[in-house]
């Protein structure tokens, strides 16, 4: 799919398989038929690059978060504007939708969280020095990990926070395991670091999965499998123990984004190549 004017900062598959959501430098968020590819509808959603989206739990409404600092909420069905929220000092780096609650991220290090009608609840200041690089939910529990520019990654909730044991150095991507056992970090250094999030402790580290660094995870919906991909222009599979698996020549530039569906995985570059599907 030649999806942007530029690189493809984040995609998302609704999770009903069906659709295929980018959101690009261009400013725009696309909706694409994700059995053919065919474009379904163009928003222009942002006055900056898009950087963060998802869908509501009841399949009803579009979020998304730019480097405007704004978070909007639009009618998934006719593409039309809700409601613009200015939520951030800086740039969103991840939204996350419950049916009770909106969170959002920024690069201010703050995570807001939102009603249903946009008013803010409340903030936590996670203190992440250098601003905040990514936020994610746990799967099954109600917890919430940063990390940041610090290396240090962060839990929280309602029970109160902490920081997981021995984390350290610049993460570029991070992800929860369907199964909510585990926390999946990687950056620069080209590691992978598998995390217990019980004990909040490093089970496992995978070196070198990439040369130049890991810039993109997805993990499997079975928790079985991690996909990665990397400066190197490569993704690669992993068993969850950190066996490795197919490695693919997937871009002519880093792989930014990877997103898994059992028939097949979706992943996007950063503007140098059209975006690509791959059987699985």
């Amino acid at each position: 799919i030649d999806a942007h004017d530029g690189a493809v900062n984040v995609i998302y598959l609704t999770p009903d398989g069906k659709t295929l959501i980018t959101g690009g430098a261009d400013k725009k968020v696309k909706l694409w038929n994700a059995a053919d590819g065919a474009l379904i509808k163009s928003i222009d959603a942002h006055d900056a690059a898009v950087t963060s989206l998802m869908v509501t739990p009841d399949g009803k409404k579009l979020l998304t978060g730019g480097a405007d600092k704004k978070l909007k909420i639009w009618n998934l069905e006719d593409g039309k504007l809700i409601s613009t929220i200015p939520a951030h000092d800086g740039a969103l780096v991840g939204i996350f939708a419950t049916p009770e609650m909106t969170i959002s991220g920024g690069a201010d290090g703050k995570v807001k969280i939102w009603d249903g009608e946009g008013n803010m609840q409340f903030e936590i200041p996670t203190e992440q020095a250098g601003g905040m690089k990514a936020m994610t939910p746990n799967a099954l529990m109600p917890v919430l990990y940063t990390t940041g520019n610090d290396g240090k990654i962060k839990y929280w909730s309602q029970g109160g926070g902490g920081d997981f044991d021995g984390a350290s150095g610049p993460i570029a991507a991070m992800v929860s395991t369907p199964d909510g056992k585990k926390l999946i970090t990687a950056g620069a250094d080209g590691k992978v670091n598998l995390w217990d999030t019980d004990e909040h402790k490093l089970l496992t580290t995978i070196s070198d999965a990439h040369k130049g660094g890991v810039t993109a995870l997805a993990v499997s919906p079975d928790s079985k499998m991690i996909f990665t991909g990397g400066a190197d222009k490569k993704v690669r599979a992993w068993t969850i123990d950190g066996k490795p698996g197919v490695s693919i020549d997937a871009h002519d530039g880093v792989v930014t984004a990877i997103v898994y569906r059992k028939d097949a995985t979706v992943k996007k570059d950063d503007g140098k190549t059209p975006e690509k599907k791959e059987a699985r």
